[in-house]
């Protein structure tokens, strides 16, 4: 038996309208940009909707480091109720038939239980380097130096005089609303 998640979306299983009209209009449509999850990235990428699920998973490997065979994909969206992106076919399937919209977003999940788990869930254990604030303070490319060379922030000389003007005027303004 096949459940109705793995099979494409038609018009039996899902809860949306689809007109010949509107059909045609989603296999020219442009692309489309979509936010890309993963437990190890996410970002954002344009996707083309006349590509078949089987050319989206191949181009998700490189995101996520999933193979396409150990792929799952789930479409979310802010309107509808998350579903799968997946086809008896998936060399033939389109993913114009699933309700694409602007900066949904498809998480990307492994069917593999033994995949290693590319993130670490204990972090403690993970060294970390702290630079000192003396060595930090003697480097030339860094936000610190650019603030002392530019005069910008606490190393600005006027810096006081700025803070006091603007306080002073924060007050005035608050008088002025309570009149």
């Amino acid at each position: 038996m096949v459940h109705s998640e793995f099979l494409a979306p038609t018009s039996q299983n899902l809860h949306f309208a689809e007109s010949p009209l509107s059909r045609s209009r989603m296999k020219s449509a442009r692309d489309i940009p979509l936010i890309i999850t993963s437990a190890a990235s996410s970002s954002e990428r344009r996707i083309t909707p006349s590509w078949t699920v089987a050319q989206l998973k191949s181009k998700l490997e490189p995101l996520t480091g999933i193979p396409p065979a150990s792929q799952r994909l789930v479409l979310r969206t802010s309107d509808q109720a998350e579903q799968v992106i997946e086809a008896g076919n998936e060399d033939e399937v389109q993913i114009w038939r699933w309700p694409l919209t602007g900066y949904a977003e498809i998480h990307v999940t492994t069917l593999d239980p033994q995949a290693p788990n590319l993130i670490p869930s204990e972090t403690s254990a993970v060294p970390k380097y702290t630079m000192p604030v003396e060595t930090y303070s003697a480097l030339p490319n860094t936000v610190l130096a650019y603030k002392k060379t530019h005069n910008i922030g606490r190393f600005d000389p006027n810096g006081p005089e700025i803070h006091q003007k603007k306080v002073q005027q924060a007050w005035k303004d608050i008088g002025d609303r309570s009149k």
